[in-house]
C-alpha cells in the first residue's frame, strides 16, 4: 500500500515501483515539490461560495502552489476558503484580487483560528495540522502586525500601519514614524493621538519626504482635528526653510503670532472680493492699494486704517469736521466736533457758535460772486467797498438785515 509525505509525495520503499520508478520520482519533483516550494497559481472562486482546496495525493493540487492569487466573479460576501486535509502542514502567500470588495477567511478542519485578508491585500499564513476538530490557519506575520513596536529601527521606504491605536510604550513618549530616504508615512486610522496631557507632541518630516495629514480619500468632508492634553503644547513645524499650507485656517480660541517679521494676510482686487463676505474679515485691496475689512451694522467693505476722501458738494445736511492729532504721518487719532461746529457741503456753509479771529481780523472778499439768501432768523456784514457779480443775487428776508460797513 502506497504511503504519501505531509505535502503528497509517493514515499518509495526498497524494491517498490520496479519499471514505474523515474515517472514517480518525475511526479514527486516536477509538480509536487516546485508546487510547494515555487509554484504560484492563479485560482478562481466562480459561483460567489465558500471553496475548500484539497492538496491530493501524487499528483498537481491547485492548494499545494506556494502562492494562490484567488480572483473571482463579483462576490457578494466575505467567502471562507478551507485547506484540507485537516493533518496538512504548510506555508502559503495567498493573495485577495477578487472582485466585489469582499474579504476572504482561510481555515483549516471545522475549528480552530481563522486568518481574514480583506480585499487587495496579500499575506503569509501557514496550517498547523492539528486535525479535524482544532485545526488552525494563523497569519505568520502576527506577532509583526498586531503588537506595537516600542524599540529598535524600522527601516523601509514605505510604511503602513492599519489600526485603531498606534501607542509607544517609551516612558518619554517618544514615537517616531520616519520614512527612510524620500519614502512616505501613511497612518490609516480612526484616531490618531500624538502626545500626553503635559507632553510635547512634534511631527516632523525627515529628509526630503512630504508630511500629508488628509482626510480618507481628499475629498471627503471629515475634519482633522489636533488637540492638545490638559496643558500640552502642539507645534507643526515644517523641516528646514519649508512652508505650512491650508487650505482654510479656523482658530477656535485667541490666536499669537510672536515673531519678530511681518504676518501677510490674503490680498486681491476689488473684483475679487469674497463672493459671500461675512463681518470680521479682513484683507488688502490691490486695486485702491488700501487695507479693508468688511464691518459696519450694515456691513460692507470699508478702509482700515484711515477713510475714504471725496470731493463732497452735495450732501445737504450738516456734518461733523475731523480734527487729527498731528498734522504730518499716520493720524493715531481722529476727533470729531459737535453741534457747536458744523458744515453742509451742499451749500458750503460753516457753522461756529462763537467764531474766535485770534489775529483780529475777518476776512470777506469785495466781490459777491455767488447768489445767497439771509434766511429769517439771520443776518449778514460786510466790509466795503462791496461789488455784486453780474447774475448774481442777494435776497433778504423780510425782517433782517445785511449791513455793509
Amino acid at each position: 500500500m502506497a504511503t504519501y509525505s505531509n505535502i503528497g509525495i509517493k514515499l518509495i520503499t526498497t524494491g517498490d515501483e520496479s519499471g514505474t520508478w523515474g515517472d514517480t520520482t518525475n511526479t514527486n519533483f516536477s509538480d509536487i515539490l516546485d508546487e510547494a516550494i515555487a509554484g504560484v497559481v492563479t485560482y478562481n472562486i466562480a459561483s460567489d461560495a465558500d471553496v475548500t482546496l484539497t492538496v491530493s495525493d501524487g499528483s498537481s493540487s491547485d492548494g499545494r502552489h506556494a502562492v494562490i492569487n484567488f480572483t473571482s466573479t463579483t462576490l457578494s460576501a466575505t467567502r471562507t476558503v478551507t485547506f484540507a486535509p485537516d493533518t496538512l502542514q504548510k506555508t502559503w502567500v495567498v493573495i485577495n484580487s477578487t472582485t466585489g470588495g469582499q474579504s476572504l477567511t482561510f481555515k483549516q478542519g471545522s475549528a480552530g483560528s481563522t486568518v481574514t485578508v480583506a480585499n487587495g491585500k496579500s499575506a503569509v499564513i501557514y496550517s498547523d495540522g492539528a486535525g479535524a476538530t482544532n485545526g488552525a490557519v494563523k497569519n505568520a506575520l502576527e506577532s509583526f502586525s498586531n503588537t506595537s513596536i516600542s524599540t529598535g529601527l524600522l527601516d523601509v521606504d514605505n510604511v503602513r500601519i492599519d489600526s485603531s491605536t498606534i501607542s509607544s510604550t517609551d516612558t518619554n513618549g517618544n514615537l517616531v514614524l520616519a520614512p527612510n530616504g524620500t519614502g512616505d508615512v501613511q497612518l490609516d486610522a480612526d484616531t490618531i493621538r500624538v502626545g500626553d496631557s503635559g507632553v510635547n507632541a512634534t511631527i516632523t518630516s525627515n529628509g526630503t519626504a512630504d508630511l500629508i495629514l488628509s482626510t480618507n480619500g481628499g475629498t471627503n468632508s471629515g475634519t482633522i482635528t489636533i488637540a492638545d492634553g490638559v496643558n500640552g503644547n502642539i507645534s507643526i513645524t515644517p523641516n528646514g526653510t519649508g512652508s505650512l499650507s491650508t487650505t482654510k485656517l479656523v482658530a477656535s480660541a485667541d490666536s499669537e503670532f510672536t515673531s519678530t517679521g511681518a504676518l501677510t494676510i490674503s490680498k486681491g482686487t476689488t473684483g475679487e472680493q469674497p463672493g459671500v463676505p461675512a463681518t470680521g474679515m479682513l484683507r488688502y485691496n490691490t486695486t485702491t492699494n488700501q487695507f479693508e475689512g468688511y464691518s459696519g451694522s450694515s456691513p460692507s467693505w470699508k478702509s482700515v486704517g484711515g477713510a475714504l476722501t471725496t470731493n463732497d458738494t452735495t450732501t445737504a445736511s450738516d456734518l461733523y469736521p475731523a480734527f487729527l492729532n498731528q498734522t504730518t504721518g499716520t493720524a493715531e487719532n481722529i476727533y470729531t466736533s459737535n453741534a457747536k461746529l458744523l458744515y453742509k457741503p451742499s451749500t458750503g456753509e460753516f457753522k461756529a457758535a462763537a467764531p474766535v479771529a485770534s489775529n483780529g481780523i475777518f476776512v470777506n472778499n469785495t466781490t459777491v460772486s455767488e447768489s445767497y439768501t439771509i434766511a429769517s432768523g439771520t443776518n449778514g456784514f460786510s466790509v466795503g467797498p462791496l461789488t455784486q457779480a453780474s447774475g448774481v443775487t442777494v435776497t433778504i428776508v423780510s425782517g433782517q438785515r445785511h449791513v455793509i460797513i
